[in-house]
């Protein structure tokens, strides 16, 4: 909301929002109302209610360090489940850390586990000698969804699903309806 403001009275333009998630459950609920308030602020400034929304940094984590249960497959069905509900709240853009590092993070932790340690309970997705951490899998699992590189993004298909979205079911079909996916 400061960034808008600021822009206001600069008369700068807003390209993008971008924010961070930590910890922010992958309801669709939560996607909306953090979408809702943006484009209120957005509103209120002057600027269009159809910025793109970007999400930087979102992941599951919310705790203290380590957290090892971001080494596990639980952050995988977070990623999906959180993707799709971004998407259905109306978020066009996002990114996932992939390799961040924090130097005194992982120190601290490397000199308690031991200096091969490579799970040590942190975000990215690839662990500092970069082996792949579950959650890469939940990207790999999109990439397939996505299919060959097209040069179009193939189409989004309707689901229909329970009302309250606790599975969560999606499909994607070529241009031109060749491969249903």
């Amino acid at each position: 909301e400061n960034l808008m403001q600021y822009a206001k009275a600069r008369g700068l333009p807003v390209d993008f929002l971008n924010y961070h998630m930590f910890g922010e459950p992958a309801t669709f609920e939560s996607h909306k109302e953090r979408v809702d308030g943006m484009k209120q602020w957005l509103k209120e400034n002057g600027f269009s209610e159809n910025t793109p929304l970007y999400p930087g940094d979102w992941t599951v984590w919310s705790d203290a360090y380590p957290a090892d249960y971001l080494d596990t497959s639980y952050v995988s069905s977070y990623i999906i489940g959180s993707l799709f509900n971004m998407a259905r709240a109306g978020i066009q853009w996002h990114s996932h850390d992939l390799d961040v590092k924090d130097d005194r993070l992982e120190r601290r932790i490397i000199d308690q586990r031991g200096k091969d340690a490579q799970f040590i309970g942190d975000w990215p997705i690839f662990t500092r000698d970069n082996i792949l951490k579950p959650a890469y899998n939940a990207f790999t699992a999109l990439s397939i969804f996505a299919g060959k590189r097209e040069a179009q993004i193939p189409s989004q298909l309707e689901i229909s699903s329970a009302d309250d979205y606790f599975v969560t079911a999606a499909a994607s079909q070529t241009k031109d309806k060749r491969t249903t996916r």
